[in-house]
């Protein structure tokens, strides 16, 4: 039986692909896979990978077709009884991190064991995420427990490759990922959350995130980016009424009507569906949000002056960003 299966997109990333396949290759957990889906690279990252000669890696070669595509191509061959995710730039820390995640989430039968983080730039220099262990001391935990908890404390959930996922969770309900955007983990995890039974809580740091110029988010900052996102934000908009927890709900779609708001602004969309207004409508929202939602409504132009003033003094009063 095989434990675990990495998936690995790869797409020219011939400077950094070695460090993040040999971390795979370093791992303690007997029975692991590493599949690679080389989505159309056309530099020397695949020939590195196929001078390793190694039998756990498997190799699946595709047109060039976008992260979520590669990713579900690699769900589609997984055999591993819990899947995970790599990006091919990225590397695992610590060569026991898939053995602990593994065997934590067997002894707690859990759907998905979620750790930490460290991001790496290119000057050496280390930040952590912010896990704060004092909140998130409860293992295993129920879903939306955890995801309250998480947009409470503002810590970073979304991305995929901070946990491994049950295999039977991400094929009994069909999860995969919404081609075609960026951020596709937004959509995601919140989904596997919903069909999830328990979470489980990797205390110690086993991922490395590194920060670079040419990485997809940084490469795609126009208007598409911003678009992706309120096509995210609609999507999940429809999801939230599955939340059981009303204070989690009313949580959940403050976050994304904060990402709406914030991508159309930023980006100076002036154009975008009714679900977006939709989105923007909750009985529960304060006067805050439907006076910005009325007047987006009426004139963007207008809007977008507007919005200049209000978070020029929001951030002067609070100093925070991104809040509502």
């Amino acid at each position: 039986m095989i434990k675990l299966s990495v998936i690995v997109p790869v797409y020219n990333v011939e400077k950094y692909v070695l460090e993040c396949i040999n971390s795979l290759l370093n791992q303690s957990l007997d029975s692991m896979e590493i599949i690679v889906v080389n989505d159309g690279s056309t530099d020397s990252s695949m020939e590195k990978i196929l001078n390793l000669k190694n039998p756990k890696i498997k190799i699946i070669n595709q047109k060039n077709s976008g992260l979520s595509s590669a990713r579900n191509r690699g769900i589609e061959e997984a055999k591993g009884e819990y899947i995970s995710f790599v990006d091919s730039d990225d590397f695992i820390e610590n060569k026991n991190s898939f053995e602990n995640m593994y065997n934590i989430g067997i002894e707690d039968n859990s759907d998905i064991v979620v750790g930490s983080c460290v991001k790496l730039y290119d000057d050496g220099r280390r930040e952590e995420l912010n896990f704060d262990f004092n909140i998130f001391n409860k293992s295993p935990m129920n879903p939306e427990e955890f995801l309250l908890k998480s947009l409470k404390t503002k810590r970073v959930y979304a991305p995929v490759w901070l946990s491994i996922y049950k295999k039977d969770l991400i094929n009994k309900n069909n999860l995969r990922f919404m081609p075609n955007i960026v951020h596709e983990d937004e959509e995601f995890t919140p989904r596997a959350l919903l069909c999830a039974n328990k979470v489980s809580i990797y205390k110690d740091i086993f991922y490395v995130y590194r920060q670079r110029e040419g990485s997809i988010i940084n490469s795609k900052k126009n208007i598409k980016y911003g678009k992706d996102i309120l096509k995210i934000v609609s999507k999940l908009n429809k999801e939230a009424d599955k939340f059981k927890d009303e204070e989690l709900k009313k949580s959940f779609c403050n976050r994304l009507s904060a990402m709406a708001l914030n991508s159309i602004y930023n980006y100076k969309i002036k154009e975008f569906d009714k679900e977006v207004f939709d989105l923007l409508d909750r009985d529960f929202y304060g006067k805050n949000i439907k006076i910005r939602k009325n007047i987006l409504k009426t004139n963007t132009t207008i809007f977008f002056c507007i919005e200049d003033i209000y978070r020029f003094f929001r951030d002067m009063i609070s100093g925070k960003e991104n809040n509502i």
